[in-house]
């Protein structure tokens, strides 16, 4: 994420996601997001288009790169 200049935070989430059904079947996965703080799940949510730009090149070059 350094490389494309995204400040990156790990944390863990509280949220639902997919990743639960991957786990059952043995899969890694992880999740990300490319918004910003304080804008999920509110009324009139949005993101904006370069950081959907970026978050999109930062997944590439992971898949790129990830040793399988």
């Amino acid at each position: 994420m350094e490389n494309f200049k995204f400040k990156s935070i790990i944390k863990a989430s509280e949220g639902a996601t997919v990743i639960t059904f991957f786990q059952a079947k043995g899969i890694p996965a992880i999740a990300t997001g490319c918004g910003f703080g304080g804008g999920a799940h509110i009324a009139d949510e949005y993101v904006k288009v370069d950081s959907v730009y970026k978050g999109a090149l930062v997944l590439e070059e992971f898949l790129k790169n990830y040793n399988f």
